[in-house]
């Protein structure tokens, strides 16, 4: 479109509104006058240029329409023109000095009102208008008959010459904070405000008027932006249309304690040539989008995850960029609907001082659209603390950068410059000629670091904590903590000590739980964790766990431990009339009393002494290489005469069991009553004594076992034989009973009787006890003259059956007197289980292993443990690990002595060249018993050495 090279027509406003009343203010009270009053005789505008035409001429670009000195003190304010007529000497390649001449403008910016809002904030409602109203195309068009004056993106410009914050990496700074809801901020004046109002600021902030789209033709969706742009001409948002009334907008001050204070308020506006000939001034065309203004209209930033952190220089925040730019993805082109050269948002930079080391550009486009007000261009901004910035409030700017390239004005007068502003009217004008960088617009945020960030702090559980070779473990890291998150977790599991060096194992897609590669060598090793913070890689913190891995071979640790006596001077678990020498089924009985849970191992005992004579407690916290001073739990002082034998009632053997709720022995009292001890807090403070069973006269109890059931600690089972009659040689029952709780050890006790597997009277010899991991059935073992029967409750122990569930009968060339038995349930199949005896044959007592798969079937899987079949074996205990290992411990006299003896079989296997334990220097050693110890493959053995009725001492020896 040809443009005529006299009066560009709306080049016009860059002048138009520089007309105003003499005085524009608001009562109550005079209106305040500037203490520093600004030169009123000043006439110049700044012109800038972005575009001119083939001839030359300016076509397009953005101008000052009016400046105005805004005074406010006390609760008044006044808005006082600074040009009092149009201007005469701009040159006509820019300007349309004559047409304004004849059309001066007056009342085309006011004040409306002033108040205070609820923060004590001045709100002063600042109205522009458009001075002239349409043409009449019936009449003649003139300079004054037309209709081709439309704005756009008119703007009040706060100029404050306060000192503001610098920001050295944008080279730019902004003036004091008063003006608190610019739509953005502009530095179009930092080249020509100066010489009228002295400022450091670079840029500065702006209210945006007309930006109403609720009226006229303005359609976000159409390519123009509007429904039309030449008849009608575009009308609504961001468009100051000829005619056009005052539109006011709230100007938002912060003038707390700040006396009088002054500012120019300068306002702009784009404008471009509209018609091709002064004939065409009543059809003209708008170049929409390409005659709004290049920069974006509007920058608003909201802060949606503020994660800075002191010190931390990876911290970052996110920071939403809300912009409006009509001309942002606009096709380039010469069509109206085009840009001449692309005209959207380039770059936006980010400068925060203390907390960017210079301006940083990291955003990414999310959502919208640059015409629509409810749909703005929405950019995902990242912030990073580079310069790692310390607790405290901090002023950040952000620049929007429009790709559209500065430099596109050819006139020859202007040589290719941008703009030009009044120079002294001795001097050249065109010494006031200027570039312009480039097309953009900011606008401030504040920020604010609350927090510092600390180290991630590790926590490392393994499951279990000990391990057979070859052998994993399960561990779990999630339980470290972070003041942010954790994203990375590196291993160590092979650590010669406790210092973490070298983390080869980076896994981290498990979300902290991983399983260890096999550890194959036996013995003490650490496995580290190293936990990285999320926004700090720098920071990290570190678990070291101590991990045991033992062997299911036995490699015996060659001290042995003696459990401190503390003044005991009867450690005795026998009848009194039983020795070793004197062979009666009393002298089978073993030291039942061994516990092993949570990597503590307990024991409870028969002794005198120590503070009583009674059942005393000990405990040790690392596999039994060292013991607790054992304490008195519970008293025994009588002896009762049962037929002529004297026996000590609380001879029987202790029981001991473990639940999480609990430590709880068994026992008996002078009257052959039976008790439950119970202790909640790890064996140390105050026990408590149940009765569970009251016994008669002349009835008594031997061979108690006692069981807590894993799956609901609350069910606990004592079982026990009750016997009516003795001789001074045997000893038997005639009984099987099982009391049974399911509410803790308090009670009430539900009892069980059984008769046993034989059909035979009185000949009952061994009874144990446990409950299934997996289930909850409770399993009671009896052996008696020539039976081995097996009872099971499937109901929690609230019944049992008259008959075994299963048994069998060994008797063959001479065996008999079957007694003496231990069971043990595989820790995690449950239904397995396995059984200890001694089977009497003259003179040899032959170890036999029974394994049940369903729980009911006993099958033998070894004739005999020992192969000595000169040795009587006694007192056998038998214990069994996570993977199946048997280990068996039993007394026997093949050197002469009763000592300690021990034997393993792997799940399947058989059993090895059994191993010697106790000392074997002419003691009688006896009352074996023998638990897996903590680190699950090892074993410990508590055992009492040259135990008769004169005393002994307990041992225990780990392997």
């Amino acid at each position: 479109m040809p443009c005529v090279n006299i009066f560009p027509i709306l080049l016009i406003i860059t002048v138009l509104f520089g007309c105003s009343s003499a005085n524009n203010s608001v009562l109550p009270g005079t209106p305040p006058q500037s203490d520093n009053p600004i030169n009123s005789s000043y006439d110049t505008l700044p012109i800038y240029v972005s575009d001119s035409d083939s001839q030359g001429n300016p076509a397009e670009g953005y101008g000052i329409m009016g400046l105005f000195e805004l005074v406010f003190k006390d609760e008044n304010a006044s808005l006082v023109p600074l040009r009092k007529a149009a201007l005469e000497d701009v040159l006509e390649v820019v300007d349309v000095v004559h047409f304004l001449s004849l059309a001066p403008c007056f009342n085309c910016v006011k004040i409306e009102s002033i108040s205070l809002d609820l923060d004590e904030n001045v709100v002063v409602s600042i109205g522009v208008k458009h001075p002239f109203s349409p043409g009449d195309p019936l009449k003649p068009i003139s300079g004054q008959n037309r209709a081709d004056l439309h704005v756009f993106n008119v703007e009040g410009i706060v100029i404050s010459n306060s000192a503001g914050t610098a920001f050295p990496g944008l080279d730019e700074t902004t003036a004091a904070t008063y003006l608190k809801n610019a739509d953005g901020l502009t530095g179009y004046l930092a080249a020509s405000i100066d010489d009228l109002f002295a400022s450091d600021a670079t840029i500065h902030p702006y209210i945006l008027h007309f930006d109403d789209y609720s009226f006229g033709n303005f359609d976000p969706l159409n390519p123009f932006g509007f429904a039309s742009v030449t008849d009608p001409p575009p009308s609504g948002n961001l468009i100051m249309a000829m005619g056009s009334d005052y539109d006011y907008q709230d100007y938002v001050f912060d003038l707390e304690g700040s006396g009088t204070v002054e500012f120019v308020l300068a306002v702009g506006c784009t404008y471009a040539v509209s018609a091709g000939a002064k004939s065409q001034r009543f059809i003209p065309e708008y170049r929409v989008p390409q005659h709004n203004k290049k920069a974006a209209s509007e920058a608003r930033v909201e802060i949606t995850d503020n994660s800075l952190e002191a010190g931390n220089t990876s911290s970052t925040a996110n920071l939403t960029m809300n912009i409006l730019d009509i001309n942002h993805g606009v096709g380039t082109g010469a069509a109206l609907n085009e840009m001449e050269y692309d005209s959207s948002v380039s770059n936006i930079l980010v400068e925060i001082p203390g907390i960017t080391l210079g301006p940083q550009s990291d955003f990414s486009f999310t959502s919208g659209d640059g015409r629509d007000p409810l749909n703005p261009l929405q950019f995902n901004v990242t912030v990073t603390n580079t310069a790692g910035g310390d607790i405290g409030t901090y002023q950040g700017l952000i620049k929007v950068l429009d790709s559209y390239p500065p430099g596109q004005n050819t006139s020859p007068l202007l040589a290719g410059m941008d703009g030009i502003k009044r120079v002294d009217p001795l001097l050249n004008p065109l010494t006031g000629l200027f570039d312009i960088n480039d097309f953009s617009t900011y606008t401030t945020f504040e920020i604010t670091i609350s927090t510092v960030n600390t180290p991630p702090v590790a926590d490392l559980e393994p499951n279990p904590a000990y391990v057979c070779a070859p052998g994993t473990i399960i561990f779990d890291a999630t339980a470290s903590t972070d003041d942010g998150s954790i994203v990375r977790y590196e291993w160590d599991w092979d650590l010669p000590s406790g210092d973490p060096v070298d983390f080869v194992m980076d896994d981290s897609s498990t979300g902290g739980i991983l399983e260890s590669p096999p550890f194959s060598t036996p013995g003490s090793t650490f496995t580290a964790v190293r936990v990285f913070d999320d926004s700090f890689p720098e920071l990290y913190g570190t678990a070291v766990v101590p991990v045991s891995v033992g062997d299911t071979g036995i490699a015996l640790n060659p001290t042995v431990v003696d459990i401190p006596s503390s003044g005991l001077t009867d450690i005795n678990f026998s009848h009194t009339q039983d020795t070793l020498s004197h062979e009666t089924h009393q002298a089978t009985r073993g030291m039942e009393g061994l516990a092993v849970a949570d990597g503590y191992i307990y024991a409870a005992f028969f002794a005198d002494g120590g503070g009583g004579r009674g059942i005393h407690f000990t405990s040790s916290a690392d596999g039994g290489a060292s013991w607790d001073t054992p304490s008195l739990v519970q008293s025994f002082t009588a002896t009762e005469d049962y037929g002529g034998c004297s026996i000590d009632a609380a001879d029987s053997e202790v029981h001991i069991a473990y639940s999480p709720s609990g430590l709880h022995p068994d026992s008996t009292d002078n009257s052959g009553n039976v008790y439950l001890l119970s202790n909640y807090t790890n064996g140390s403070g105050i026990w408590t004594q149940n009765l569970v069973k009251a016994m008669g006269p002349d009835i008594g109890v031997g061979h108690i076992g006692i069981a807590v059931d894993p799956l609901n600690t609350n069910n606990i089972y004592v079982g026990y034989g009750q016997f009516s009659s003795l001789s001074p040689s045997w000893w038997y029952y005639d009984y099987i009973r099982v009391s049974t709780t399911n509410n803790g050890a308090n009670g009430p006790y539900v009892e069980n009787v059984m008769e046993g597997p034989s059909d035979e009277p009185d000949d009952n010899y061994g009874i144990d006890i446990a409950v299934s991991p997996v289930d909850g059935d409770v399993y009671v073992l009896s052996v008696e003259a020539y039976y081995v029967g097996v009872y099971r409750s499937e109901d929690n122990g609230a019944t049992f059956p008259q008959d075994p569930t299963h048994y069998e009968r060994f008797y063959a060339g001479g065996y008999y007197w079957s007694r003496d038995t231990d069971l043990a349930l595989h820790p995690t199949d449950g239904d397995v289980y396995y059984v200890a005896l001694a089977c009497r044959r003259n003179s040899a007592f032959p170890i036999r292993i029974f394994k049940s798969t369903d729980g009911i079937n006993l099958i033998q899987v070894t004739a005999s443990v020992v192969d000595v079949s000169s040795a009587r074996q006694i007192m056998p205990s038998i214990t069994v690990n996570d993977d199946g290992v048997v280990y068996v411990s039993w007394v026997d006299n093949r050197t002469g002595d009763y000592e300690v003896y021990l034997d393993y079989m792997p799940d399947g296997g058989s059993f090895s060249t059994d191993l010697q334990v106790s000392s074997g220097s002419s003691t009688n050693e006896r009352d074996p018993e023998i638990k897996v110890a903590p680190d699950v493959c090892d074993i410990v053995i508590v055992w009492e050495e040259n135990g008769d009725q004169s005393g002994g001492t307990l041992k225990s020896r780990r392997g």
